[in-house]
């Protein structure tokens, strides 16, 4: 609710009302009070045309229960109103004591805005040389954290960097799934550094204890990491509920060990519906190209899969638990590099190709 004066010719009880809207207090104050708070509005005139000034201190949206960080104060006259009054030169009552404390807090949070919105210009700028997954995480997070308003704008800047970095070129994200694996997933981890590649782990969460290391391994190498939920269950046969723990459980683990917190997990068996899509403020990231290496023992069938599917924006889903799928990866790496393929993480391919990343989204390649 935004709150507006009434105008010189209004009741007391009018002003009572608003005045009791404005304060902490419930109760209204005296009608000397009343008086006093109209000679202190006649005090404004001298530094600010009193509609301006009514607007800047009682209509803006910190009166209306809205923080400022949410708001577009900065964008209207209302910041130019709240820099040019100065309360603290007017006579002293609990009313405008209240006026100075919200408005010194609105300009903290603008200020706080400002800086968020500098330090998220800086990110893009790195981003525009390297969109690294650690890069693009650090800028998401500072995104995360702008006012709505703020929030369509800088996502553009986000994403024309990422896009402009990877223009003209033929992009594969390579995603393993089930992991991590004591055994096998090192010895993935030793080809990719090999190789300079990044990729995806959908992890189970269940699998993580005493795996710590391997998903630190990871994130220094800039993979990304995301949730492949805690047990593997089919998700669709859940409650909304259950689907959420099932997610949300292995991602918290994640962010725990890794401080990777991306909005991406991966639905088990590829089963996902709307319900599920939306008991979780995150996305699903599913595939277009599946090898199904779990039906092999071998690593040519898996190479021979992953080949005859390999596009442009394709999502290739694979197993690190597979000794033969781990087997096959560096051989899949290097015949899609000389195939010309810039292989990146699935938060670089959705920036690359989809643009701003959507929630409740079902994601399976371009």
């Amino acid at each position: 609710m935004n709150h507006v004066f009434p105008s010189q010719l209004a009741t007391k009880a009018g002003i009572a009302k608003f005045s009791s809207e404005l304060t902490n207090e419930k109760s209204k104050i005296s009608s000397s009070s009343f008086e006093a708070f109209k000679k202190k509005i006649a005090v404004l005139d001298l530094k600010i045309d009193k509609q301006n000034a009514i607007n800047a201190l009682f209509a803006s949206p910190v009166f209306s229960g809205e923080k400022v960080s949410a708001s577009t104060v900065k964008d209207t006259t209302y910041q130019k109103n709240i820099d040019e009054v100065s309360l603290n030169k007017l006579p002293d009552d609990r009313f405008l004591t209240q006026a100075k404390k919200e408005l010194d807090n609105a300009q903290t949070q603008v200020k706080k805005r400002d800086q968020a919105q500098v330090s998220f210009q800086k990110l893009v700028d790195v981003v525009a040389q390297n969109p690294s997954n650690s890069h693009l995480l650090d800028a998401q997070n500072v995104l995360d954290k702008l006012p709505e308003a703020a929030k369509a704008k800088e996502t553009q800047a986000l994403v024309n960097a990422v896009q402009k970095f990877y223009a003209g070129k033929k992009l594969i994200a390579l995603t393993f799934d089930d992991g991590p694996d004591a055994t096998t997933t090192p010895t993935l981890l030793n080809s990719l550094e090999k190789d300079n590649v990044n990729v995806t782990f959908f992890e189970i969460g269940s699998s993580i204890a005493g795996n710590e290391a391997i998903l630190k391994r990871e994130t220094a190498d800039g993979d990304q990491i995301c949730s492949h939920t805690w047990t593997h269950p089919q998700l669709t046969s859940l409650s909304s509920a259950a689907a959420n723990l099932e997610i949300t459980r292995a991602a918290n683990l994640i962010t725990q060990v890794t401080g990777q917190d991306w909005p991406f997990y991966r639905p088990p068996y590829e089963a996902v519906n709307q319900t599920v899509l939306n008991s979780v403020n995150m996305s699903a990231v599913n595939y277009d190209v599946d090898t199904e290496d779990w039906k092999d023992s071998t690593s040519a069938p898996v190479y021979a899969a992953a080949m005859a599917g390999a596009h442009d924006g394709a999502i290739v889903l694979m197993h690190d638990i597979h000794p033969w799928s781990v087997a096959a990866a560096p051989q899949v790496i290097d015949s899609l590099k000389a195939q010309g393929y810039t292989f990146v993480t699935v938060s670089q391919l959705i920036y690359a190709r989809s643009g701003a990343i959507q929630i409740h989204h079902d994601y399976f390649g371009w």
